[in-house]
């Protein structure tokens, strides 16, 4: 669970009565990660003017609106796919000389795509969700 490590630490829900129902659990999954993701960002201090998200789940755009909201920074999802595979084919290039730095390779491939703004209504929503996330976190992992 970002950003402790305790290999004894389980995923789980918390805090369900019969009324949660499959939808329920399922933003649960996606507010776990989005929360974890927010922890990380404070930890890290983030300082850039964008953060890029890619894959599978950068496709749900509710679930990026989240993301954005609770980092408080826009989040650009471009178009295309395999950027693992992209990643690793840049990294390569300016290994080889191809480009000077890692930040030249990838903004040379900056492809247009979607661009998510932080909506504060959406960040209210989500602080209460969140400070019982650290609670709990914080409970669970002492």
């Amino acid at each position: 669970m970002a950003p402790r490590v305790d290999h004894a630490a389980r995923a789980q829900f918390s805090g369900l009565s019969p009324r949660h129902d499959r939808a329920c659990l399922f933003r649960a999954v996606l507010e776990g990660v989005a929360f974890a993701m927010r922890d990380l960002f404070d930890l890290l201090a983030f300082d850039g003017d964008r953060v890029l998200l890619t894959g599978g789940g950068a496709q749900n755009p509710d679930w990026v609106q989240m993301i954005c909201d609770l980092i408080g920074q826009p989040v650009e999802v471009p178009e295309g796919s395999q950027f693992g595979a992209r990643g690793a084919a840049l990294l390569a290039a300016t290994a080889d000389g191809a480009f000077e730095t890692i930040n030249v390779a990838s903004n040379a491939v900056t492809g247009r795509g979607r661009t998510y703004a932080p909506d504060p209504q959406g960040t209210a929503a989500l602080e209460p969700a969140f400070a019982r996330y650290i609670a709990a976190r914080d409970r669970l992992l002492g």
